[in-house]
């Protein structure tokens, strides 16, 4: 034992030399050979006479022998490369460290001169400043499966001090919604476990591509030895989250079927969601094309907007505000304000701007299936009132197209900027971490500023007094507004490409580490944080959660039958119970084959109808237009009633068909 340290732990010594010297942030040594020590290996140095002691992580590596030249080793080899040499020449080995911690911290001198030890459990706890933590929050572990976990100051990845978090790499290597998972995990389960002041926290989480994200309250199937060593290593339970909430937009205009993959019968099912003309106007830039949003138009719908929350003035007579409530209203009122133009000007609008607006809007419902409510107020997701907290929200727009996500993406995030601008506590928990991946689709650096940019740029700048943090990710972190990326006070680095990591903005990086980068497994990133001197290389285990490929055979997703919208659809009819929709649709079409071409044009035919008066005798009626046969004999229905003694029953249906 020498100094506390093992002769084992003992791999080399400081070489400081007139040409190149240690300096306070960096030193040289050489170290045996036989030393497991590479690019991000935590070193010790101790002083043999003062007993001061730095720590550094390896940046840099080389190797070398006497030989003067290649042409020299090249004949002392006797021009064959497996030859001996007439004299074994020496090799050395030698790494330059950064200086990540030293003790005494003051003053700031130059590194020691000293022997160099391999950090053990304790001296990694010190390099990285674990020891000084407040809230810590494992983010991995150093040095594999069986290393020292690795921790981040609660207060400079989830605020107040600091906050938000970005993630680089490439796609389908670097396991970016993988880490981001794990993060949660230990945040939930971590985050505050010690602490007496409120850490409640809440995650929005969107599923963007696939099943990814589908299935995080069921248990993975795939964790291995090793993962399950850093889980214990990181004091963490590998559990999927008990509290998951999952919302997906309609898959029609009845707003009670969820269009998602996540459907299968013994899963809970997603929360159907959709949007009204308040969030249309809102966001009506997302909608429409860059050249239809003129300053004419602009006006126009700020007039509407206004009208939206006070009430538009009337058109037509000479009453009171006209309150608009749904979509199909506003596209009336629009129309009655072109037809009041009459090819001229209403209220400082111009004709020819009120159609171009009345033309769009009027289409939106039809592009917009579903997402857009046509007779309704419409259904956004997340709660109105408070978030819960250790809950996941999930909104799947997995199955829309990029416009649909476009603007599902910026009400969202329009939604939680206006709560955070509110202030106290509107969130109802501490902290609301917002997931957001391909964060370059919706905040480009180069491109117009859109309002998603906006919001995002306020979050990042803003939200971490407020309580909303930002988690974003991306394969080019260079094409990502440089406000946002400069405003994450921590950053996760996988696999990435060589021509990314060409960008200026990698330059700080030394070149062998940006070499690690790009060779980084899965499993592996380089994380850096306020609380590091130097960023830091870790392991990380799969997420405890079951695969989105996985989940998919387990959980077979389904569409809804024609049956299934059509007994959706019919909900809101007091006069009609499932068995008689049941019953009414089986008699039109007792041929299998033509009930679902039937229900498909009764759809067509009821599609913008209120139905909430409709009757038995109405509905049959209707499959009778479609196409079903009518009821000519009295038959005993299957739930046991007579159809003859239903004193409610049309004259021709109590006449068998012959009024």
């Amino acid at each position: 034992m020498k100094d506390g340290h093992s002769d084992e732990k003992l791999i080399g010594r400081v070489v400081a030399t007139e040409e190149h010297p240690n300096t306070a942030f960096e030193f040289q040594f050489w170290a045996d050979k036989a030393a497991k020590i590479g690019i991000g290996s935590i070193v010790e140095v101790v002083d043999p006479e003062t007993g001061a002691r730095a720590y550094g992580i390896v940046t840099e590596a080389n190797a070398y022998n006497d030989a003067p030249n290649a042409m020299s080793d090249y004949l002392g080899s006797q021009r064959r490369p497996n030859a001996e040499g007439a004299t074994l020449r020496p090799e050395i080995r030698t790494f330059k460290a950064a200086v990540l911690r030293r003790e005494p911290e003051e003053p700031i001198g130059a590194a020691p001169i000293g022997c160099v030890f391999l950090a053990d459990d304790e001296a990694v706890r010190k390099a990285l400043r674990c020891d000084e933590m407040v809230l810590p929050i494992p983010v991995g572990v150093y040095g594999g499966e069986d290393g020292n976990p690795v921790f981040a100051e609660g207060v400079h990845l989830l605020g107040p001090e600091s906050g938000h978090l970005n993630v680089t790499g490439t796609s389908g290597l670097a396991a970016k919604t993988s880490y981001i998972l794990f993060l949660l995990t230990s945040i939930f389960q971590r985050f505050g476990a010690d602490a007496s002041d409120d850490t409640s926290v809440a995650a929005v989480v969107f599923n963007v591509k696939g099943t990814d994200l589908l299935y995080l309250d069921q248990a993975s199937e795939s964790l291995s030895d090793g993962d399950m060593r850093i889980y214990e290593a990181c004091g963490l339970e590998p559990k999927p989250f008990e509290n998951v909430v999952y919302y997906a937009p309609s898959y029609d205009d009845t707003g009670e079927i969820a269009h998602s993959y996540r459907s299968h019968k013994d899963l809970q099912k997603p929360i159907p969601f959709s949007y009204g003309p308040e969030q249309v106007l809102e966001h009506i830039e997302v909608l429409l094309n860059q050249d239809d949003v003129d300053a004419k138009a602009d006006s126009l719908l700020g007039f509407l907007r206004h009208g939206l929350r006070d009430g538009l003035p009337p058109v037509a007579d000479s009453s009171g505000p006209v309150k608009v409530t749904t979509l199909a209203e506003l596209v009336d009122y629009v129309e009655q304000m072109m037809v009041a133009a009459e090819g001229n000007q209403y209220k400082g609008h111009h004709a020819r701007t009120i159609q171009k607006i009345f033309n769009r809007l009027s289409g939106l419902a039809n592009r917009f299936p579903g997402l857009i409510a046509s007779r309704g107020e419409g259904k956004p997701p997340l709660p109105r009132d408070k978030f819960q907290d250790r809950t996941v929200y999930v909104i799947d727009i997995a199955k829309l197209d990029a416009d649909h996500q476009d603007l599902v993406f910026a009400a969202v995030i329009a939604d939680l900027r206006e709560r955070m601008s509110r202030g106290g506590g509107a969130f109802g928990v501490s902290r609301l971490i917002v997931v957001v991946d391909e964060l370059n689709k919706f905040a480009p650096s180069s491109g117009r500023e859109t309002y998603t940019m906006r919001a995002l740029r306020d979050i990042a700048a803003r939200g971490r007094y407020q309580g909303l943090i930002l988690f974003g990710a991306q394969q080019f972190r260079s094409r990502v507004d440089p406000q946002i990326v400069g405003n994450c006070s921590s950053s996760a680095y996988g696999h990435i490409l060589m021509e990314e990591l060409a960008n200026p903005i990698y330059s700080p990086y030394p070149p062998a580490v940006r070499e690690k980068m790009a060779n980084c497994q899965q499993g592996q990133v380089m994380f850096r944080h306020p609380h590091f001197a130097q960023p830091i290389f870790v392991r990380f285990p799969r997420p405890a959660v079951l695969k989105g490929e996985d989940g998919v055979k387990r959980f077979p997703p389904t569409e809804p039958t024609p049956l299934d919208r059509l007994l959706s659809k019919l909900r809101p009819a007091v006069n009609l119970q499932p068995n008689d929709i049941i019953e009414a649709v089986n008699e039109a079409f007792p041929v299998e084959e033509d009930r679902e071409r039937g229900i498909m044009a009764l759809l067509g035919k009821l599609k913008g109808v209120d139905v909430a008066l409709l009757s038995k005798s109405g509905l049959r009626k209707l499959l009778q237009e479609c196409g079903g046969t009518r009821k000519s004999v009295a038959t005993r229905t299957w739930r046991g009633v007579d159809e003859l003694d239903d004193p409610f029953a049309e004259p021709e249906d109590r006449n068998g068909g012959n009024a």
